[in-house]
């Protein structure tokens, strides 16, 4: 995946590892960054616990933002925001 900047689709079924295959990936691409993940609401905490579990060189306070509504704003310095599909409408 990296040999395509991170530009992949990853189709493989429930519970075989998406989301961690999905953040290796970023994380090896991460010069690229900020990141952005657009994900369903009701997992858009669940996402930023695994950026917390697993890139470990991420700040939780500082380097990780989940947005909740269209009045959210992304403050300078974050380098992983969470979105969930209906706010980008």
């Amino acid at each position: 995946l990296t040999q395509f900047d991170g530009s992949a689709l990853l189709g493989d079924d429930m519970g075989l590892g998406k989301t961690l295959e999905a953040l290796a990936v970023a994380s090896a691409c991460r010069a690229r960054w900020p990141l952005l993940i657009v994900c369903p609401a009701a997992v858009r905490m669940a996402w930023a616990a695994q950026l917390e579990t697993w890139l470990h060189f991420l700040n939780p306070v500082e380097d990780i933002q989940v947005l909740s509504s269209h009045a959210d704003r992304v403050p300078p310095g974050v380098r992983a925001c969470v979105v969930s599909y209906s706010l980008l409408c």
